[in-house]
């Protein structure tokens, strides 16, 4: 018996699916600032390669925000094309905000900031919190519903709020608003990370057994023939790795406030490699050791 095709979707059919689920919202909650959602573009929607946008329109029937929608696998909401891209449709749309949106993360960026670093022009990240890694993975019911009625409502509440200008307070206590920006600044590295490492243990054999052995140095269990498992596996891989640089580099600066002396984190022209970039900073940290 021939078994039955793997389910997948692709990024026209997801648009769709979320535009349907928007409106809802909207229809359900008239005091937004948003009246319609729409799938818009070139193409023909039959194609699973046609360019169709998600846009979402405000009552005075005008585009009040869009954006670039890419499915899991290669490029994170935080790429600095999908985001040149996603800021040129809003030039053109004559919007202030536009976001890009991988499944995982929802980024919300300010167009008005063009003369900051693109980081800084970041207003809001919201994250699904399920790391979802292709699109065979976004099709399933439960990973749909999930979008859908956990996390639309949320994020088109906020959305609506930050578009019109009526943004509740955002304000934070000290210590839960740094904690909330230190994972916002991570998402960008974490997002790459999990890229880099699933995709070089799936080409390199030598680099997956280094890996798998780096985990479960660190006490977990791998289940490398399990594909979901090993997916979790991977993203807390990244997780762990981006936080541990992160502790190492506020540790750096921290001593480096206090001892003068200790030369910038910056690594200079002449270091182009990953390997003389680790060497360089592994010095660093060894002068920032001795102190």
């Amino acid at each position: 018996m021939t078994p039955a095709p793997t389910e997948t979707i692709n990024e026209v059919d997801f648009c769709a699916k979320m535009a349907s689920a928007m409106n809802a919202l909207f229809a359900a909650n008239p005091h937004y600032c948003f009246a319609e959602a729409r799938i818009e573009g070139m193409g023909s929607s039959k194609s699973q390669q046609a360019r169709k946008d998600l846009r979402l329109y405000g009552h005075d029937r005008r585009i009040a925000l869009t954006g670039e929608v890419k499915l899991p696998g290669n490029i994170g909401a935080f790429d600095a094309k999908l985001v040149r891209d996603a800021a040129e449709k809003s030039e053109e749309a004559n919007t202030k905000y536009f976001f890009t949106w991988d499944v995982n993360t929802f980024v919300l960026w300010d167009r008005s900031l063009w003369d900051k670093p693109l980081i800084e022009r970041r207003v809001n990240v919201w994250p699904l919190r399920l790391s979802l890694a292709s699109a065979k993975e976004v099709a399933r019911r439960e990973s749909l519903e999930h979008i859908e009625r956990k996390f639309l409502p949320d994020l088109v509440r906020d959305l609506s709020d930050i578009v019109s200008g009526a943004r509740r307070d955002w304000s934070l206590p000290p210590d839960e608003l740094f904690l909330r920006a230190l994972q916002s600044h991570l998402e960008w590295p974490v997002s790459e990370l999990r890229y880099y490492l699933h995709d070089q243990a799936q080409t390199d054999k030598g680099f997956d057994a280094k890996l798998q052995t780096w985990m479960r140095d660190q006490g977990r269990d791998i289940l490398r023939n399990d594909a979901e498992e090993w997916r979790k596996a991977v993203d807390n891989a990244a997780q762990t790795l981006a936080y541990i640089w992160t502790n190492r580099f506020i540790f750096y600066k921290a001593l480096r406030m206090r001892f003068g002396d200790l030369p910038g984190l910056e690594l200079g022209p002449k270091i182009v490699t990953p390997e003389q970039a680790l060497r360089r900073l592994n010095e660093l940290f060894g002068l920032a050791a001795k102190q």
